[in-house]
Protein backbone atom coordinates (compact mmCIF):
# COMPACT_ATOMS: atom_id res chain seq x y z
CA UNK A 1 0.00 0.00 0.00
CA UNK A 2 1.56 3.36 -1.23
CA UNK A 3 0.50 6.37 1.17
CA UNK A 4 1.75 9.58 0.03
CA UNK A 5 2.49 11.90 2.86
CA UNK A 6 1.36 15.48 2.79
CA UNK A 7 4.02 18.75 4.47
CA UNK A 8 4.84 18.45 7.92
CA UNK A 9 3.11 20.22 10.46
CA UNK A 10 4.93 22.79 11.96
CA UNK A 11 6.63 21.90 14.77
CA UNK A 12 6.24 22.81 18.72
CA UNK A 13 7.48 26.65 19.35
CA UNK A 14 6.95 29.02 22.31
CA UNK A 15 4.34 30.65 20.39
CA UNK A 16 2.12 27.59 20.34
CA UNK A 17 0.66 25.12 17.80
CA UNK A 18 -2.26 24.12 16.49
CA UNK A 19 -1.85 20.98 14.56
CA UNK A 20 -0.51 17.65 15.06
CA UNK A 21 3.48 16.63 15.34
CA UNK A 22 2.75 14.61 12.61
CA UNK A 23 2.35 14.76 8.75
CA UNK A 24 -1.50 14.03 7.50
CA UNK A 25 -1.86 11.24 5.02
CA UNK A 26 -3.22 12.18 1.54
CA UNK A 27 -5.09 9.65 -0.94
CA UNK A 28 -4.76 6.62 1.38
CA UNK A 29 -7.69 4.48 0.02
CA UNK A 30 -10.96 4.49 2.15
CA UNK A 31 -11.70 1.15 2.33
CA UNK A 32 -10.07 -1.95 4.54
CA UNK A 33 -9.44 -2.67 8.13
CA UNK A 34 -7.00 -3.20 11.07
CA UNK A 35 -7.44 -6.69 12.72
CA UNK A 36 -7.31 -5.13 16.61
CA UNK A 37 -6.20 -9.28 17.39
CA UNK A 38 -3.11 -9.04 14.96
CA UNK A 39 -0.24 -6.53 13.49
CA UNK A 40 -0.85 -6.89 9.93
CA UNK A 41 -3.03 -4.80 8.00
CA UNK A 42 -4.00 -5.33 4.89
CA UNK A 43 -6.52 -3.67 2.10
CA UNK A 44 -9.86 -4.83 0.61
CA UNK A 45 -11.54 -4.18 -2.53
CA UNK A 46 -15.15 -2.29 -1.08
CA UNK A 47 -16.84 -5.26 -2.61
CA UNK A 48 -16.06 -7.77 -0.56
CA UNK A 49 -15.77 -11.23 -1.68
CA UNK A 50 -17.95 -13.97 0.28
CA UNK A 51 -14.46 -16.04 1.73
CA UNK A 52 -12.00 -14.18 2.51
CA UNK A 53 -8.39 -15.31 3.86
CA UNK A 54 -7.82 -13.73 7.09
CA UNK A 55 -4.65 -14.32 9.05
CA UNK A 56 -5.89 -16.43 12.96
CA UNK A 57 -3.53 -16.64 15.83
CA UNK A 58 -2.94 -19.91 16.41
CA UNK A 59 -4.42 -20.32 19.81
CA UNK A 60 -7.45 -18.91 18.15
CA UNK A 61 -7.46 -22.49 16.02
CA UNK A 62 -6.17 -25.00 18.68
CA UNK A 63 -2.51 -24.25 17.89
CA UNK A 64 -2.70 -24.81 13.79
CA UNK A 65 -2.68 -22.31 11.33
CA UNK A 66 -5.68 -22.95 9.02
CA UNK A 67 -7.85 -21.52 5.72
CA UNK A 68 -10.59 -19.43 7.40
CA UNK A 69 -13.51 -20.28 4.84
CA UNK A 70 -15.72 -22.00 7.31
CA UNK A 71 -17.49 -24.64 4.97
CA UNK A 72 -13.82 -26.04 4.66
CA UNK A 73 -13.16 -26.44 8.61
CA UNK A 74 -16.32 -26.99 9.98
CA UNK A 75 -15.08 -28.84 13.30
CA UNK A 76 -13.59 -25.42 13.89
CA UNK A 77 -15.54 -24.04 15.78
CA UNK A 78 -13.36 -21.14 17.26
CA UNK A 79 -12.27 -20.40 13.85
CA UNK A 80 -16.11 -19.83 12.39
CA UNK A 81 -16.59 -17.78 15.78
CA UNK A 82 -13.15 -15.77 14.62
CA UNK A 83 -14.47 -15.56 11.17
CA UNK A 84 -17.76 -14.25 12.15
CA UNK A 85 -16.31 -11.76 13.87
CA UNK A 86 -13.53 -10.47 11.27
CA UNK A 87 -16.81 -10.79 8.77
CA UNK A 88 -18.77 -8.14 11.04
CA UNK A 89 -15.87 -5.73 11.29
CA UNK A 90 -15.30 -5.68 7.54
CA UNK A 91 -18.61 -4.64 7.14
CA UNK A 92 -18.92 -1.76 9.43
CA UNK A 93 -15.27 0.16 9.50
CA UNK A 94 -13.58 2.22 6.95
CA UNK A 95 -10.07 3.35 7.01
CA UNK A 96 -10.56 7.25 5.70
CA UNK A 97 -7.51 9.51 5.23
CA UNK A 98 -7.50 12.80 7.60
CA UNK A 99 -7.84 14.59 4.87
CA UNK A 100 -10.70 13.28 3.11
CA UNK A 101 -13.14 13.08 6.71
CA UNK A 102 -11.43 16.99 7.60
CA UNK A 103 -12.73 18.20 4.03
CA UNK A 104 -15.84 16.65 4.44
CA UNK A 105 -16.83 18.36 7.91
CA UNK A 106 -15.44 21.63 6.71
CA UNK A 107 -18.44 20.96 3.66
CA UNK A 108 -21.15 20.64 5.83
CA UNK A 109 -20.28 23.41 8.53
CA UNK A 110 -19.66 25.95 5.30
CA UNK A 111 -23.32 24.96 4.58
CA UNK A 112 -24.19 26.01 7.76
CA UNK A 113 -23.21 29.38 7.95
CA UNK A 114 -19.93 28.99 9.47
CA UNK A 115 -16.84 31.56 8.02
CA UNK A 116 -14.65 29.73 6.20
CA UNK A 117 -11.47 29.46 8.97
CA UNK A 118 -13.52 28.70 11.36
CA UNK A 119 -15.27 25.94 9.34
CA UNK A 120 -11.94 24.28 8.82
CA UNK A 121 -10.58 24.88 12.44
CA UNK A 122 -13.41 23.54 14.11
CA UNK A 123 -13.49 20.34 11.39
CA UNK A 124 -10.38 19.96 12.13
CA UNK A 125 -10.56 20.08 15.89
CA UNK A 126 -13.34 17.13 15.36
CA UNK A 127 -11.23 15.02 12.61
CA UNK A 128 -8.10 15.04 14.94
CA UNK A 129 -10.06 13.78 17.71
CA UNK A 130 -11.24 11.23 16.16
CA UNK A 131 -7.62 9.94 14.24
CA UNK A 132 -6.58 10.30 18.28
CA UNK A 133 -9.11 7.47 19.15
CA UNK A 134 -11.63 9.56 21.23
CA UNK A 135 -14.70 8.80 18.65
CA UNK A 136 -16.90 9.59 21.21
CA UNK A 137 -16.24 13.40 21.39
CA UNK A 138 -14.90 13.37 17.35
CA UNK A 139 -17.21 11.85 14.33
CA UNK A 140 -19.32 10.22 16.90
CA UNK A 141 -20.71 13.78 18.25
CA UNK A 142 -20.97 15.21 14.52
CA UNK A 143 -24.16 14.74 13.51
CA UNK A 144 -25.70 16.30 17.22
CA UNK A 145 -23.77 19.03 16.69
CA UNK A 146 -24.98 20.01 13.56
CA UNK A 147 -28.77 18.96 15.26
CA UNK A 148 -28.26 21.65 17.93
CA UNK A 149 -26.51 24.21 15.14
CA UNK A 150 -30.12 24.11 13.41
CA UNK A 151 -32.02 24.11 17.01
CA UNK A 152 -29.88 27.58 17.09
CA UNK A 153 -28.59 25.93 20.20
CA UNK A 154 -25.10 27.13 19.31
CA UNK A 155 -24.58 30.35 17.41
CA UNK A 156 -21.94 29.94 14.65
CA UNK A 157 -21.33 33.23 13.87
CA UNK A 158 -20.15 34.94 17.38
CA UNK A 159 -17.10 34.82 19.24
CA UNK A 160 -16.12 35.46 23.13
CA UNK A 161 -16.29 38.29 24.82
CA UNK A 162 -14.19 39.59 27.89
CA UNK A 163 -15.93 40.94 30.43
CA UNK A 164 -13.72 41.38 33.60
CA UNK A 165 -9.99 41.50 34.26
CA UNK A 166 -8.30 40.86 37.21
CA UNK A 167 -4.18 40.53 36.21
CA UNK A 168 -3.41 36.91 35.38
CA UNK A 169 -7.48 36.33 35.58
CA UNK A 170 -10.21 37.00 33.25
CA UNK A 171 -13.75 36.54 32.69
CA UNK A 172 -15.24 35.69 29.30
CA UNK A 173 -18.57 34.99 27.61
CA UNK A 174 -18.81 32.84 25.30
CA UNK A 175 -22.26 33.87 23.61
CA UNK A 176 -23.49 30.39 23.73
CA UNK A 177 -21.06 30.18 20.73
CA UNK A 178 -19.15 26.84 19.13
CA UNK A 179 -17.66 25.20 22.35
CA UNK A 180 -14.81 23.88 20.63
CA UNK A 181 -14.11 27.60 19.23
CA UNK A 182 -14.74 29.00 22.29
CA UNK A 183 -12.32 27.13 24.46
CA UNK A 184 -9.79 27.16 22.56
CA UNK A 185 -10.03 31.22 22.12
CA UNK A 186 -10.03 30.78 26.11
CA UNK A 187 -6.94 28.45 26.23
CA UNK A 188 -5.48 30.77 24.10
CA UNK A 189 -5.88 33.75 26.11
CA UNK A 190 -4.75 31.51 28.85
CA UNK A 191 -1.42 31.10 27.29
CA UNK A 192 -1.09 34.57 26.52
CA UNK A 193 -1.50 35.67 30.50
CA UNK A 194 0.98 33.14 31.83
CA UNK A 195 3.53 34.79 29.39
CA UNK A 196 3.20 38.15 31.76
CA UNK A 197 1.91 36.10 34.97
CA UNK A 198 3.55 32.64 34.84
CA UNK A 199 0.14 31.64 35.06
CA UNK A 200 -3.55 32.53 33.55
CA UNK A 201 -6.50 31.71 34.04
CA UNK A 202 -9.84 32.15 32.08
CA UNK A 203 -13.24 31.88 33.25
CA UNK A 204 -15.55 31.26 29.95
CA UNK A 205 -19.20 31.45 30.65
CA UNK A 206 -22.27 30.90 28.65
CA UNK A 207 -20.53 28.69 26.03
CA UNK A 208 -21.45 25.47 24.72
CA UNK A 209 -20.09 21.73 24.78
CA UNK A 210 -16.71 21.75 23.85
CA UNK A 211 -16.25 18.03 22.29
CA UNK A 212 -12.87 16.40 24.11
CA UNK A 213 -11.49 18.29 26.74
CA UNK A 214 -7.83 16.63 26.03
CA UNK A 215 -7.80 19.25 22.78
CA UNK A 216 -7.12 22.54 25.28
CA UNK A 217 -4.28 20.03 27.47
CA UNK A 218 -2.42 19.85 24.47
CA UNK A 219 -3.06 23.05 23.13
CA UNK A 220 -1.38 24.64 25.92
CA UNK A 221 1.59 21.83 26.38
CA UNK A 222 2.30 22.81 22.51
CA UNK A 223 3.12 26.50 23.74
CA UNK A 224 5.12 24.78 26.48
CA UNK A 225 3.20 25.49 29.25
CA UNK A 226 1.11 22.84 31.88
CA UNK A 227 -2.73 23.00 30.75
CA UNK A 228 -5.65 22.31 33.65
CA UNK A 229 -8.93 22.96 32.15
CA UNK A 230 -12.62 21.54 33.34
CA UNK A 231 -16.09 22.46 32.58
CA UNK A 232 -19.43 21.88 34.14
CA UNK A 233 -22.23 20.00 32.60
CA UNK A 234 -25.81 19.34 32.54
CA UNK A 235 -26.50 16.71 36.07
CA UNK A 236 -26.16 13.29 34.80
CA UNK A 237 -25.06 11.72 38.15
CA UNK A 238 -26.63 10.90 41.62
CA UNK A 239 -24.42 12.34 44.24
CA UNK A 240 -23.19 9.65 46.64
CA UNK A 241 -25.65 8.01 48.32
CA UNK A 242 -28.62 9.41 46.38
CA UNK A 243 -30.47 8.13 43.84
CA UNK A 244 -31.34 11.59 42.46
CA UNK A 245 -29.75 13.40 39.54
CA UNK A 246 -28.25 16.47 41.08
CA UNK A 247 -24.34 16.56 39.62
CA UNK A 248 -22.42 16.73 36.23
CA UNK A 249 -19.99 15.08 34.83
CA UNK A 250 -17.54 17.65 34.51
CA UNK A 251 -14.53 16.59 33.22
CA UNK A 252 -11.12 17.78 33.99
CA UNK A 253 -7.49 17.65 32.01
CA UNK A 254 -4.47 18.16 32.74
CA UNK A 255 -1.53 18.10 30.21
CA UNK A 256 2.23 18.47 30.53
CA UNK A 257 4.83 19.17 28.12
CA UNK A 258 6.73 16.62 27.41
CA UNK A 259 8.14 16.69 23.76
CA UNK A 260 5.94 14.62 20.89
CA UNK A 261 4.64 12.27 23.58
CA UNK A 262 2.52 15.13 26.61
CA UNK A 263 1.03 13.61 29.41
CA UNK A 264 -2.38 14.06 29.35
CA UNK A 265 -4.90 13.71 32.04
CA UNK A 266 -8.45 13.63 30.41
CA UNK A 267 -11.02 12.31 32.77
CA UNK A 268 -14.88 12.68 33.32
CA UNK A 269 -16.12 12.55 36.98
CA UNK A 270 -17.82 9.45 36.11
CA UNK A 271 -16.30 5.53 35.90
CA UNK A 272 -16.58 5.99 31.97
CA UNK A 273 -17.69 9.15 30.45
CA UNK A 274 -21.27 9.66 28.71
CA UNK A 275 -19.76 9.25 24.93
CA UNK A 276 -18.30 5.92 26.23
CA UNK A 277 -20.58 5.03 26.92
CA UNK A 278 -22.88 5.87 24.10
CA UNK A 279 -19.96 4.44 21.90
CA UNK A 280 -20.13 0.81 23.26
CA UNK A 281 -24.16 0.92 22.98
CA UNK A 282 -23.67 1.54 19.55
CA UNK A 283 -21.09 -1.68 18.75
CA UNK A 284 -23.40 -3.32 21.46
CA UNK A 285 -20.45 -3.95 24.20
CA UNK A 286 -20.05 -4.34 27.88
CA UNK A 287 -18.42 -2.11 30.26
CA UNK A 288 -14.66 -4.14 31.56
CA UNK A 289 -16.49 -3.82 35.01
CA UNK A 290 -19.30 -2.02 36.43
CA UNK A 291 -19.83 1.43 35.41
CA UNK A 292 -23.04 2.47 37.00
CA UNK A 293 -27.18 0.88 38.16
CA UNK A 294 -29.50 -0.15 36.03
CA UNK A 295 -32.69 0.84 36.87
CA UNK A 296 -33.65 -1.87 39.39
CA UNK A 297 -30.41 -0.11 41.25
CA UNK A 298 -28.11 -2.70 40.88
CA UNK A 299 -24.34 -2.13 39.28
CA UNK A 300 -24.47 -3.10 35.64
CA UNK A 301 -21.62 -3.69 32.85
CA UNK A 302 -24.46 -2.76 30.53
CA UNK A 303 -24.31 0.73 28.66
CA UNK A 304 -27.77 0.73 27.43
CA UNK A 305 -28.88 -0.03 31.17
CA UNK A 306 -26.78 2.98 32.51
CA UNK A 307 -27.73 5.26 29.88
CA UNK A 308 -31.28 4.61 30.76
CA UNK A 309 -31.34 4.69 34.31
CA UNK A 310 -28.77 8.15 34.11
CA UNK A 311 -27.35 6.54 37.16
CA UNK A 312 -23.33 6.78 36.42
CA UNK A 313 -21.04 5.33 39.04
CA UNK A 314 -18.46 8.42 39.76
CA UNK A 315 -14.81 7.78 39.65
CA UNK A 316 -14.12 6.64 43.44
CA UNK A 317 -17.77 6.23 44.85
CA UNK A 318 -17.96 9.40 47.38
CA UNK A 319 -14.71 10.96 46.16
CA UNK A 320 -15.72 11.50 42.71
CA UNK A 321 -18.68 12.95 43.78
CA UNK A 322 -16.96 15.35 46.26
CA UNK A 323 -14.80 15.71 43.40
CA UNK A 324 -17.43 16.84 40.81
CA UNK A 325 -19.35 18.98 43.07
CA UNK A 326 -16.47 21.14 43.79
CA UNK A 327 -15.52 21.72 40.05
CA UNK A 328 -18.89 22.70 39.48
CA UNK A 329 -18.39 25.19 42.56
CA UNK A 330 -15.08 26.29 41.10
CA UNK A 331 -16.30 26.44 37.26
CA UNK A 332 -19.31 28.93 38.37
CA UNK A 333 -17.06 31.01 40.53
CA UNK A 334 -14.31 31.56 38.45
CA UNK A 335 -16.14 32.35 35.09
CA UNK A 336 -19.52 34.25 36.90
CA UNK A 337 -21.46 31.63 34.89
CA UNK A 338 -24.64 29.15 35.90
CA UNK A 339 -23.72 26.02 38.05
CA UNK A 340 -24.90 22.63 37.20
CA UNK A 341 -28.27 23.16 39.11
CA UNK A 342 -29.17 26.15 36.53
CA UNK A 343 -28.03 24.52 33.99
CA UNK A 344 -30.15 21.73 34.51
CA UNK A 345 -33.69 23.60 34.31
CA UNK A 346 -32.83 24.41 30.47
CA UNK A 347 -34.01 21.51 28.14
CA UNK A 348 -30.88 21.12 26.48
CA UNK A 349 -27.51 21.22 27.95
CA UNK A 350 -26.08 24.70 27.26
CA UNK A 351 -24.83 28.13 28.91
CA UNK A 352 -21.99 25.63 30.71
CA UNK A 353 -19.25 27.30 32.41
CA UNK A 354 -15.64 26.48 32.19
CA UNK A 355 -12.15 27.43 33.83
CA UNK A 356 -8.87 27.49 31.21
CA UNK A 357 -5.35 27.60 33.14
CA UNK A 358 -1.97 27.97 31.82
CA UNK A 359 1.39 27.51 33.72
CA UNK A 360 4.49 28.98 31.95
CA UNK A 361 6.75 26.58 33.69
CA UNK A 362 9.49 26.04 30.70
CA UNK A 363 10.11 29.65 30.96
CA UNK A 364 10.19 30.25 35.18
CA UNK A 365 12.32 26.51 35.29
CA UNK A 366 14.77 26.64 32.31
CA UNK A 367 14.05 24.41 29.08
CA UNK A 368 16.70 21.80 30.33
CA UNK A 369 15.71 21.94 33.98
CA UNK A 370 11.57 21.33 33.68
CA UNK A 371 12.40 18.71 30.50
CA UNK A 372 15.03 17.17 32.75
CA UNK A 373 12.96 16.45 36.16
CA UNK A 374 9.87 15.46 34.20
CA UNK A 375 11.91 12.68 32.28
CA UNK A 376 12.97 11.69 35.73
CA UNK A 377 9.79 11.31 37.05
CA UNK A 378 8.30 9.41 33.96
CA UNK A 379 11.32 7.15 34.07
CA UNK A 380 10.38 6.14 37.40
CA UNK A 381 6.64 5.70 36.67
CA UNK A 382 7.25 3.70 33.86
CA UNK A 383 10.34 0.93 35.18
CA UNK A 384 7.89 -0.71 37.45
CA UNK A 385 6.90 -4.71 36.67
CA UNK A 386 4.04 -5.24 34.72
CA UNK A 387 0.86 -7.40 36.45
CA UNK A 388 1.28 -8.98 33.19
CA UNK A 389 4.34 -10.03 30.96
CA UNK A 390 2.56 -8.72 27.88
CA UNK A 391 1.81 -5.53 28.84
CA UNK A 392 3.51 -2.36 29.66
CA UNK A 393 3.15 0.31 32.01
CA UNK A 394 2.00 3.75 30.30
CA UNK A 395 1.25 7.20 31.79
CA UNK A 396 -1.37 8.98 30.38
CA UNK A 397 -2.05 10.02 27.12
CA UNK A 398 1.08 7.76 26.31
CA UNK A 399 -1.25 5.32 24.14
CA UNK A 400 -2.99 8.34 22.58
CA UNK A 401 -0.16 9.41 20.85
CA UNK A 402 0.22 5.30 19.22
CA UNK A 403 -3.17 5.74 18.03
CA UNK A 404 -2.57 8.94 16.42
CA UNK A 405 0.99 7.65 14.77
CA UNK A 406 -1.29 4.33 13.42
CA UNK A 407 -4.48 6.27 12.17
CA UNK A 408 -1.93 9.13 10.59
CA UNK A 409 -0.37 6.18 8.60
CA UNK A 410 -3.21 3.68 7.89
CA UNK A 411 -5.98 5.97 7.92
CA UNK A 412 -8.97 6.74 10.52
CA UNK A 413 -11.45 3.92 11.11
CA UNK A 414 -14.97 4.94 10.37
CA UNK A 415 -17.86 3.00 10.77
CA UNK A 416 -19.71 2.86 7.40
CA UNK A 417 -23.02 3.58 8.53
CA UNK A 418 -22.01 6.96 10.55
CA UNK A 419 -20.00 8.36 7.84
CA UNK A 420 -22.78 7.89 5.46
CA UNK A 421 -25.10 9.52 8.33
CA UNK A 422 -22.28 12.47 7.78
CA UNK A 423 -22.36 12.61 4.46
CA UNK A 424 -25.91 13.24 4.13
CA UNK A 425 -26.16 16.39 6.77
Amino acid sequence: MNVELGPPAPAMTKSGRKHPCFPVPQGLPSAGIADPGIDEWRVFECQFPKAIPIPIPREAAGGSTVNTNPSRHKSHRPVIIRYSIQQHLMQSLNRISFDVIWQELTRILLSLGFEKSRAKRCAYIFTENTCDGVFSHGLNRFPSFVSDIRKGIIEVGVVPDLVKSFGAIEQWDGRRGVGPLNAEKAMGRAIELSRAHGLGCVGLRNTNHWMRGGTYGLQAAGAECIGICWTNTIALMPPWGSSEKKIGNNPMVVCVPHGEEPVLLDMAMSQFSNGKLEVLRRRGEQLPLAGGYDEKGELTKDPHAILESFRALPIGYWKGSGLALVLDLLSSLVSGGDSTSEISKRQEETGVSQVFMAIDIVSRMGEADSARKIDEILRDFRDTTPIEETSKVRFPGQGMIATRRENLSKGIPVDRDLWKEIREL
